[in-house]
C-alpha cells in the first residue's frame, strides 16, 4: 500500500471527471489525463507520485496545499445554503475501500 493513494479528479469549474478512488501510482496512473490536460497534485500523497511524473510539464505540484477541515466546512456551509440535507436515517457513509472486520481469535480478559 506504499505506493497507493486516494485520488479524484476534477475540472477547474468543480465538475467531477474520476470519482474518489484508490489508484495504484505508476508511471502510466494518469497518463493518458497528464497527455492532454495540466493536472494539479496536492494533499499528502501527491509527493509519492511526484518522482514518477516529475518530467512531465503538465504535472504541476503544489506543496502548499492540503486537504483541511476548513474546506469540509466551506463545502457543508453550500450544501446548507442550498438546503440539501441528507437523512439520517438511511444514510450511508461513503468509504473509499471495503470495510473489513475480524472476531479476534483469543479472548482475553
Amino acid at each position: 500500500r506504499r505506493q497507493e493513494v486516494y485520488t479524484a479528479l476534477y475540472r477547474a469549474d468543480g465538475h467531477e471527471l474520476a470519482a474518489p478512488a484508490p489508484l495504484i501510482l505508476t508511471p502510466e496512473a494518469l497518463a493518458e489525463q497528464l497527455a492532454h490536460h495540466a493536472v494539479l497534485f496536492f494533499g499528502s500523497g501527491a509527493a509519492k507520485f511526484q518522482s514518477l511524473v516529475s518530467d512531465n510539464p503538465n504535472a504541476v505540484f503544489l506543496a502548499d496545499v492540503q486537504p483541511s477541515a476548513v474546506s469540509v466546512g466551506e463545502l457543508a456551509l453550500g450544501a446548507y445554503q442550498r438546503q440539501e440535507f441528507q437523512d439520517v436515517a438511511y444514510y450511508e457513509p461513503f468509504y473509499l475501500k471495503e470495510v473489513y472486520t475480524t472476531t479476534p481469535k483469543t479472548q482475553s480478559l
